[in-house]
């Protein structure tokens, strides 16, 4: 591995204008049958890793599967800091999701605007795709949800000159076996000033 390639590098000259990615992850967790929070990640941003005007981009792709009768509902939590500021909560206050044999594509995205390091903002979006056929994804059944919720945090006042973590976890409405999700891919990239509009 390169010296460019290392991400938690503080940068000492100029600044990159592509983006950095800081965490990876395309491990496939399945979370079923439960109604408990499930941690999904747990990333650290160490010192030096951001700067003012700088933009935090965490998206989560998965599918969702409800087959149990009834429309339901789930949701996520974003925290920065273990004990810090809540970036988003909602467990659950998305629209209920009808009821399907097939699974259907979740994107979640939160961006993460660094003020300064001490003053960050920070809004989301959940969409939810159609239904697809298990062995076909070219196949959609039915149509898509498209946006089911999306919102702004309060102001944040993080302290992220040192360092930092960032916590994504996921939580069903309800406890049943026929109520899955699965994270597919899990990526936090650093977008410097200059990289996006």
């Amino acid at each position: 591995m390169s010296d460019d390639a290392n991400v938690w590098q503080p940068r000492t000259t100029g600044r990159p204008e592509a983006g950095q990615i800081l965490y990876s992850d395309n491990t496939q967790t399945e979370i079923v049958n439960t109604a408990a929070e499930t941690v999904l990640a747990n990333v650290t941003i160490p010192a030096g890793t951001v700067a003012p005007d700088d933009k935090l981009l965490l998206t989560v792709l998965g599918s969702y599967l409800n087959n149990d009768a009834n429309g339901r509902t789930f949701g996520w939590g974003l925290l920065l800091n273990a004990a810090g500021a809540i970036i988003v909560s909602v467990f659950p206050t998305i629209a209920g999701v009808n009821t399907s044999v097939n699974r259907r594509l979740v994107k979640f995205e939160a961006a993460i605007n660094i003020t300064s390091l001490v003053s960050q903002s920070a809004s989301y979006r959940n969409e939810l795709g159609g239904a697809y056929l298990p062995l076909n994804w070219g196949t959609i059944v039915g149509t898509p949800n498209g946006e089911l919720s999306s919102g702004e945090s309060p102001p944040l006042v993080e302290n992220l000159a040192i360092a930092s973590t960032l916590r994504l976890s996921f939580k069903h409405a309800v406890a049943n076996a026929n109520l899955s999700f699965i994270s597919k891919s899990i990526v936090l990239e650093r977008l410097p000033k200059g990289s996006f509009t």
